[in-house]
């Protein structure tokens, strides 16, 4: 494999390069300055706007998941009083709420 020397940097003077090089040989590719900054400035406000747009929706899953979780246990409670009425008529049957008071009282 043969690669050819890289071309240096166009400076004007103690001033950064005005051109960037990448790459070597017949590939090398030379941009100025001005507008690779500029191709870097749009490429980081594309990558804040995808980082951004990734998080909203990672908020919504959540809160979607948030409240799906919170309507389970509104059901599941709602289950579990039914069940409790069920036991404790059972259990207490046709007594007075007065004996029944008694009851829960000694315990």
């Amino acid at each position: 494999m043969h690669f050819e020397r890289p071309v240096p940097a166009v400076t004007c003077g103690d001033q950064a390069p005005a051109v960037l090089h990448f790459g070597c040989g017949k590939r090398a590719l030379l941009i100025p300055r001005r507008e690779a900054e500029a191709l870097a400035g749009e490429a980081r406000s594309r990558l804040e706007e995808y980082v951004a747009g990734r998080t909203r929706l990672a908020e919504q899953k959540i809160a979607q998941a948030e409240a799906q979780a919170l309507q389970e246990v509104r059901a599941l409670s709602a289950d579990v009083a039914q069940w409790a009425l069920i036991v404790l008529t059972a259990y207490f049957g046709g007594r007075s709420l007065e004996k029944v008071a008694r009851i829960l009282g000694r315990k």
